[in-house]
């Protein structure tokens, strides 16, 4: 039995983690994608990308605060977060219209980038994302974004709470 809003809204991310899970099989048409490598790439100039200015994270996530947070708390595996963001391929192209989303780090509902790419982000900080192929769609189209496709977030962290 769920006892508590915190305890239902981890079994529906566990839920949605496993759905996702068996949504990602070995498709043989999928293995032939071609990755977009993030330091060889070209970023449209109007995204304002500098990744010297960038941090690299061992995971080739790389993050940028453009505000930093004033909050005492920060993003930790666990949390629950708020947050608004939008996103963008290295095109230019805005794919996510900005919107709120709430979820925990460590789930499903985004993709891993970001949950990586928010640890140690401050309540109330804007920070920019540049997502590998590898920790955001993959090898799978989504939506309108290709196959092997570099993610540009910009998020801003409404709320966060321990996990």
């Amino acid at each position: 039995m769920i006892s508590s809003p915190r305890s239902a809204r981890a079994a529906v991310v566990a839920i949605a983690a496993l759905a996702w899970g068996a949504c990602l099989g070995d498709d043989p048409v999928e293995a032939d994608v071609e990755f977009e490598v993030i330091e060889e790439a070209d970023f449209d100039s109007a995204l304002g990308i500098d990744l010297g200015a960038m941090i690299r994270l061992e995971s080739g996530v790389y993050i940028e605060d453009l505000e930093v947070g004033e909050g005492a708390d920060e993003v930790g595996w666990g949390d629950w977060v708020e947050m608004t963001y939008a996103g963008w391929l290295r095109s230019g192209a805005q794919y996510l219209p900005t919107d709120t989303i709430e979820f925990q780090i460590g789930g499903a509902v985004v993709p891993s980038g970001v949950h990586v790419g928010m640890i140690g982000q401050r309540l109330g900080g804007v920070r920019r994302m540049i997502v590998p192929p590898e920790h955001g769609y993959g090898a799978a189209a989504y939506q309108n974004v290709p196959a092997g496709s570099i993610l540009i977030f910009q998020v801003e962290l409404l709320e966060v709470s321990g996990g």
